[in-house]
């Protein structure tokens, strides 16, 4: 019985489990990373940026910070519920329920990574680069709970890619805008040593496969989460025009 090419064989698997493939692939990723790849970047970058440089970097990584993303969703959310239920038409109702359960789509999109990172963080126990500088510290302490003992993923990258992916999902039309924003953050995280290179790529992997899981799970349930950014022809019409 002749036997397919090992490679071919994989890449037959690959696209039979997209979803498995693309975190095996992360995740042996991470951990070449880990062993080669991330101490000698944190001394580098350390040694590199500073000043203006570094103080723009933190300041831009601010972004990543959930509560504001949160609040966001969660005004659109509360705002477009009032609103449909004030609406003069069905039409107008039928308008803010969509955009509510788009909020709706977004918020859960940052809750679910959100909850994946946390568990991820508290299971793996990474020291961060502060411990490499301070004291040498390097490796995995699992379940300890301190903050300096979280590093692994990135919660800031985790963050502003599934808010900037659920944002391109429902406005694509931005699309650029919301990537580049989501990759500053990001390396903002990794130039200013606040985490590894391995941190910050599985963190960023945690926003984007699974804000694109539930999308498909909104899509699937209730139809489409895509609003258009433009606003409807009513809304420029004067109530008893």
């Amino acid at each position: 019985m002749r036997h397919g090419v090992p490679f071919l064989e994989v890449l037959r698997w690959a696209r039979r489990w997209p979803a498995l493939s693309s975190f095996v692939g992360v995740a042996a990723f991470c951990g070449f990373s880990m062993a080669f790849l991330d101490r000698p970047l944190a001394v580098f970058w350390k040694a590199t940026v500073s000043g203006e440089i570094e103080g723009f970097l933190k300041i831009v990584a601010r972004l990543g910070e959930g509560q504001a993303w949160y609040i966001l969703g969660g005004v659109g959310l509360v705002g477009c519920w009032i609103a449909s239920r004030r609406a003069s038409s069905p039409e107008r109702a039928a308008f803010f329920l969509a955009h509510g359960r788009s909020a709706l789509f977004f918020l859960v999109s940052l809750a679910a990574s959100g909850l994946v990172l946390r568990l991820a963080k508290f299971a793996f126990g990474r020291s961060r680069p502060q411990g490499l500088f301070a004291d040498g510290l390097y490796g995995f302490y699992p379940f300890s709970g301190q903050w300096l003992l979280n590093s692994f993923p990135s919660g800031h990258s985790q963050t502003i890619w599934a808010a900037m992916i659920a944002l391109l999902l429902i406005y694509p039309r931005y699309d650029v805008v919301y990537l580049a924003l989501a990759l500053l953050v990001s390396l903002s995280r990794m130039l200013t040593t606040a985490h590894y290179l391995s941190d910050v790529v599985m963190g960023s992997y945690l926003g984007i496969a699974i804000t694109l899981w539930v999308y498909g799970h909104f899509e699937r349930k209730g139809g489409s989460v895509r609003r258009s950014s433009t606003a409807p022809s009513w809304t420029a019409t004067r109530p008893g025009s």
